[in-house]
């Protein structure tokens, strides 16, 4: 977090948070809800500077139970998360997979496929969300087979393996492009998504 913030933060300890002012949609976007009024499906108002986009970017945290929140100064501005904590998509490189935030992803731990066909990732950061955009191309870097398999049997994801996933089982992933993201796939539904991948999607008051 910024060293202004941090400083705040100290100063002014008791500010009281606020709840369904800021949520972040698909693609990593900011979006606004005036007077707390979010509510799911509605799309907000966007953010178009850059400056507070960056600032919300850079102190961007969670709390250990999955609240993702914005320290806005010394007040806590919770998140409300139509999809995941963080948005990611291929890097210029190609290779590798930025979030929202603008930090690179270092390794994953594991793939999840919802009924919808969106792709999660469980990464070194956080729970994350390919950008729809980019799913596509993201999954022709996988590779289904152990990422060591002495007689090379690896294949592309498949009409097969879609209906292995649906039938309960968990495919091993090779990430032909980086091998950090090598992990295992799994289908689930979208509504365990947030209890399998520890984040809260809409923090309330207690």
């Amino acid at each position: 977090m910024d060293k202004n913030v941090l400083d705040a933060i100290k100063k002014w300890p008791d500010v009281p948070a606020v709840y369904g002012w800021l949520s972040l949609d698909l693609s990593g976007k900011w979006k606004l809800h005036p007077a707390g009024s979010y509510q799911p499906g509605k799309p907000g108002e966007s953010i178009s500077s850059p400056q507070i986009n960056n600032f919300i970017n850079r102190n961007y945290a969670a709390t250990e139970k999955g609240e993702w929140f914005f320290q806005n100064g010394p007040q806590r501005v919770y998140v409300c998360l139509e999809h995941a904590p963080y948005a990611l998509h291929l890097a210029e490189d190609g290779l590798t997979l930025d979030t929202h935030t603008l930090q690179t992803v270092q390794t994953i731990h594991a793939w999840y496929l919802d009924e919808q066909g969106f792709l999660y990732a469980q990464t070194n950061l956080g729970a994350a969300i390919i950008c729809g955009r980019d799913t596509p191309q993201v999954i022709d870097c996988f590779s289904i087979g152990p990422p060591n398999d002495p007689d090379g049997k690896q294949d592309s994801l498949s009409e097969k393996h879609l209906l292995e996933l649906r039938q309960g089982q968990q495919l091993d992933v090779s990430y032909r492009q980086h091998p950090e993201y090598s992990a295992p796939l799994q289908q689930i539904n979208s509504k365990l998504i947030p209890e399998k991948m520890n984040f809260i999607t809409r923090p309330m008051a207690e």
